[in-house]
């Protein structure tokens, strides 16, 4: 990808190099999240992942979650379904990228944007027995910064309540 330098040479728009370029994408994203440190192995956290069924319980923004097909836990990667949210809206989504025990995310497209709704699983500094979950979301897209002035605040304390949420379930 390539961006444009603004300034006109000969009348023409000179190209900018690769490395200016990628700087010039970052300025269209936008990612935040949320680490807690739980008392709970990276398999139980990941069971946690893998039902979506279950996402509601934890999760207190998502009403329910329907897949287009019928599902195996163990084989979520590229199956879409649609969210149904507590505020009524619903959003088509695709699970991509997923690592066992460490990384899961699904993607939502929404205008001028996509949105990467990811959780990691790592081992915790503070403890051998933890895990640091990190929920977050990274928008990408020519409209990131729009969506970033407008959901941030609700974004951060979304993502702050359902790991809370999650750390919870995942100590019991």
């Amino acid at each position: 990808m390539k961006c444009q330098n603004l300034n006109r040479k000969g009348g023409k728009f000179d190209t900018l190099n690769t490395k200016t370029a990628f700087k010039c994408s970052q300025m269209f994203e936008w990612d935040e999240y949320f680490t807690i440190d739980m008392v709970a192995t990276k398999e139980s956290v990941w069971e946690f992942m893998v039902t979506p069924n279950e996402w509601h319980v934890w999760d207190t923004d998502i009403k329910s979650v329907k897949f287009h097909e019928p599902i195996d836990k163990n084989n979520l990667e590229d199956k879409g379904g649609r969210l149904f949210m507590a505020n009524g809206r619903e959003f088509d989504f695709v699970v991509k990228g997923l690592k066992t025990n460490s990384y899961f995310q699904y993607i939502t497209n929404h205008p001028g944007a996509t949105a990467h709704w990811y959780w990691k699983i790592e081992p915790s500094s503070s403890n051998v027995e933890s895990v640091a979950f990190t929920m977050g979301v990274r928008w990408e897209g020519y409209a990131a910064l729009l969506y970033k002035t407008l959901l941030r605040s609700t974004v951060v304390v979304a993502l702050e309540t359902c790991s809370k949420n999650l750390k919870v379930l995942a100590e019991k």
